[in-house]
């Protein structure tokens, strides 16, 4: 029993010890093995993917009011939480980090486009047309800063408007939108 105890503290000392040098051989191993490690973690995760999902559903279940309410208080962090993985699984380089987007939103008010009040908490079974939206201003597959005004023609930059704008832009730029808008104006004045 002593000889496990005395095992485990050395362990421990050693482990402290060479902590730096130890994470950096892992970080070399996973380097120089990446893309087998990765092609084992996707088999795992197709493998369970099943057992995840009905988890995740039972969890939902057992906690759904909490869940609910928790998206209620932090709207704005779920928002921006859902937006950034909403984008890169529809394949696009998102660098902006979840702190920044939500950092951003709780200074946005209104649609930048229409000036509608954003409506950040949806209601169930409705879609509202002033739910927020994060358009990509020069409608770039990286999304990497906050758009700084109309001299910002970087492909990256993002800002927050309406759904039903962002809708209306869809895979125009800024100036092309603003284009048309302008066309619409004239043909109905």
């Amino acid at each position: 029993m002593r000889d496990a105890r005395d095992r485990s503290e050395y362990s421990k000392m050693y482990r402290t010890a060479n902590a730096d040098r130890l994470k950096k051989e892992k970080h070399d191993y996973y380097i120089k093995n990446k893309d087998e490690i990765n092609a084992k973690k996707a088999i795992y995760r197709e493998e369970r993917r099943e057992i995840t999902n009905q988890k995740a559903r039972v969890y939902y279940e057992k906690n759904k009011e909490r869940i609910r309410l928790y998206q209620i208080i932090n709207r704005v962090r779920y928002w921006a939480t859902q937006t950034r993985n909403a984008h890169k699984s529809r394949g696009y380089n998102v660098l902006i980090s979840t702190d920044d987007l939500h950092a951003y939103a709780e200074t946005v008010e209104t649609c930048y486009w229409c000036g509608l009040k954003i409506d950040w908490i949806p209601k169930p079974g409705k879609v509202s047309a002033c739910l927020p939206a994060l358009d990509r201003v020069n409608n770039g597959k990286v999304l990497d800063h906050i758009w700084t005004g109309p001299e910002d023609k970087s492909e990256g930059a993002v800002m927050i408007t309406c759904h039903k704008c962002g809708t209306t832009k869809q895979n125009r730029t800024h100036d092309e939108f603003l284009e048309y808008c302008r066309k619409v104006v004239r043909i109905h004045q």
